[in-house]
């Protein structure tokens, strides 16, 4: 009861808790807009990678994920929808939320960026960092984490494919 009356207090008032959210309808069209950009983003970055770097274009992390999922399909769960909710949470509505008041939306998403593509532990940073910098505009944008949700569940099915593919046949 006591965390109920004070829960007021643990919502950090930012620029970003302070305006209103975007509708529903509109959190929804730009989080399937979002998705589409997500994809560029990813192919131009996963390119620039490999012209550079040679990396391999399917990251060591989507394929370890994809393992789990051939031999527990119910772990297709963890990637559609638990992964990308747990990962705006901490990457989008903590960190770039906290931050933005002290050191503005750029600096407050290229950190959160930073993080994200090092969380991801597969040295894809350029992919991650831009897919982490484009999820922290959706955020911005529409004030609403719901969006950057949308378009990294998205994202994430559709790296599930092959797997969704199987389990479906």
């Amino acid at each position: 009861m006591v965390a109920w009356n004070s829960r007021k207090k643990w919502t950090p008032q930012t620029s970003l808790t302070e305006q209103p959210a975007a509708p529903i309808g509109k959190t929804l069209a730009i989080g399937i807009f979002g998705f589409l950009g997500a994809i560029l983003i990813q192919i131009v970055a996963m390119n620039v990678e490999y012209l550079l770097f040679k990396m391999p274009v399917i990251s060591e992390n989507t394929e370890v994920l994809l393992d789990l999922t051939n031999r527990y399909p119910f772990f297709i769960f963890n990637i559609i929808i638990f992964a990308p909710v747990m990962e705006e949470f901490v990457f989008r509505k903590a960190i770039v939320t906290h931050l933005v008041d002290a050191i503005g939306i750029v600096g407050a998403a290229t950190i959160s960026a930073l993080l994200f593509a090092i969380a991801h532990n597969d040295g894809h940073y350029l992919v991650y960092g831009s897919l982490g910098l484009w999820f922290s505009f959706l955020y911005y944008r529409t004030r609403n984490i719901a969006t950057p949700m949308i378009a990294h569940a998205l994202m994430n099915a559709v790296s599930a494919l092959p797997i969704l593919s199987q389990l479906i046949s």
